[in-house]
């Protein structure tokens, strides 16, 4: 076997040389933070979600009228697709994608606005602020100037420094 095959086994003369892959750069710290907050944001999304589909379990002294039950049914539906979008998107991040990021912005914009807007209305628990918390500092992390120009260097901005 030649020394620049590295393969274990006999010699495969019909496949060509693949030189060994280098180690890829370690993403920021802040960026790995974003991640793990924005995964523990989409899972309570998802149990919240959940529950305002399907209730507590406990049967309601009086039956809500129907904008109510609409909203409350938006607002959970909103929740299941945005913990979607997040949780498929948000490993991308280590890769330094800009398009996960800007989905993810656009994203968390969407659910923010519609758990305070049911918040204000009073039509989603005081349970739901944590959410909102959650995705900004997940934002916040994701945008902070390590995780900037780690994105900007892996896709090829010409001044990222």
């Amino acid at each position: 076997m030649d020394d620049f095959d590295r393969r274990q086994g006999p010699v495969d003369y019909n496949r060509g040389y693949t030189p060994p892959r280098i180690p890829h750069e370690v993403s920021p710290a802040s960026l790995r933070w974003a991640y793990w907050i924005l995964v523990v944001a989409a899972v309570v999304m998802l149990c919240a979600g959940l529950f305002g589909i399907f209730g507590t379990g406990a049967e309601p002294v009086v039956e809500e009228p129907g904008p109510v039950k609409f909203n409350r049914y938006l607002i959970a539906g909103i929740n299941i697709v945005g913990a979607i979008i997040i949780s498929v998107t948000s490993p991308q991040l280590a890769q330094g994608s800009k398009l996960a990021r800007r989905i993810i912005t656009v994203t968390a914009a969407v659910v923010l606005f519609v758990i305070v807007a049911g918040f204000l209305i009073g039509v989603s628990g005081f349970f739901l602020v944590v959410i909102p918390v959650l995705v900004a500092a997940g934002l916040l992390l994701m945008f902070r100037p390590a995780s900037n120009d780690f994105i900007a260097k892996k896709a090829g901005d010409p001044n990222w420094d």
